[in-house]
């Protein structure tokens, strides 16, 4: 198995694409396994993995329970064969439920999980390759303000610093360098959308109105889309909102939504500090910035995705997620 095999074989999990809905839980649990391999650990005891693939799930995945038992046993079968990228090896056989799912008890006691070996040795040792993969496997599952961020907690750990009692005096070297060139498969987009989405708000953000100009062009606003272009979203103006860079991040995260009488939202569970309640809490049930023409203004049906897959309905007062999903 090669690189490209190994990532072919990942794509081929499709459930996360299904119909809108976000479930990126089998490629979350691979890369778990490549963060693993990296550390030199190839099958883990499954009650020892479950808290922080927990973790990663929650963070990278939608506002659901993360059920980590699912993905880690389910990647090691596909369409009835046994996959080439993921194991669970077992002391004693994992019983089912009446829905066919595997008996946590029995997880817990008897399976071990990881990288199958011929994707161990891909890894093992190899920083570049895992790099690569996660790279590539990330741009599959979340938009482009959040996959640095899970390619870099895949590769923790691997980073090697100077130790503190190094009692070398040679400066670092501050020469330029040449580097090569990572590439990661890209989505296509339409090309008119930012433009579009641009214009439709007055080229400032809609949440806080800010439009940074230096030498008469505006810098550090997005188009970003409201419905993920990674989850299928169209490239429609209806299903963009004009933002800066540290709002269109929060978006991206679910730390904000836009509610169906287009004001802004911010999750309960962001911190409340000074900076915060600049940047976010102070804007709170306040009414964004909304496009001259109606037409333009936010979908209901992108939003609702967005409440769902995203933010999280739980975030929303219990009356207003039924006044606008009825």
């Amino acid at each position: 198995m090669n690189l490209q095999e190994f990532v072919a074989e990942v794509e081929a999990q499709r459930a996360w694409r299904a119909h809108g809905i976000r479930a990126p839980h089998k490629p979350l649990t691979i890369l778990y396994g490549i963060k693993l391999a990296l550390c030199g650990t190839r099958l883990i005891p499954y009650r020892k993995a479950a808290p922080e693939l927990s973790s990663l799930l929650v963070r990278y995945g939608p506002p659901t329970d993360p059920n980590p038992q699912d993905p880690a046993w389910r990647l090691a079968r596909r369409d009835g064969a046994r996959t080439r990228i993921w194991e669970v090896r077992s002391e004693q056989p994992i019983r089912s439920d009446r829905s066919n799912n595997p008996r946590l008890t029995d997880l817990n006691k008897f399976a071990s999980i990881g990288l199958s070996e011929e994707a161990y040795a891909l890894f093992h040792d190899d920083p570049a390759a895992a790099r690569s993969a996660a790279t590539q496997i990330a741009s599959l599952i979340l938009p482009e303000s959040r996959q640095d961020e899970l390619v870099e907690e895949v590769l923790e750990g691997r980073v090697t610093a100077a130790s503190p009692d190094d009692e070398s005096n040679q400066p670092p070297s501050l020469e330029p360098v040449h580097r090569e060139l990572e590439s990661a498969s890209r989505i296509r987009r339409d090309p008119a959308f930012a433009p579009r989405v641009r214009a439709a708000y007055g080229n400032a953000c809609a949440v806080c109105s800010i439009s940074p100009r230096l030498s008469h062009a505006t810098f550090g606003l997005e188009a970003a889309h409201i419905w993920w272009a990674r989850g299928g979203g169209p490239d429609a103006v209806q299903n963009g909102i004009y933002l800066c860079r540290m709002h269109h991040i929060a978006l991206d995260r679910g730390a904000i939504t836009v509610d169906g009488e287009m004001r802004l939202r911010v999750a309960p569970t962001l911190e409340h500090t000074s900076e915060c309640s600049d940047v976010f809490h102070r804007f709170d049930r306040r009414p964004i910035r909304l496009p001259s023409k109606d037409r333009d203004a936010p979908s209901i049906q992108m939003l609702k995705w967005h409440w769902e897959q995203v933010f999280g309905l739980k975030n929303l007062a219990p009356e207003q997620a039924e006044r606008h999903l009825s």
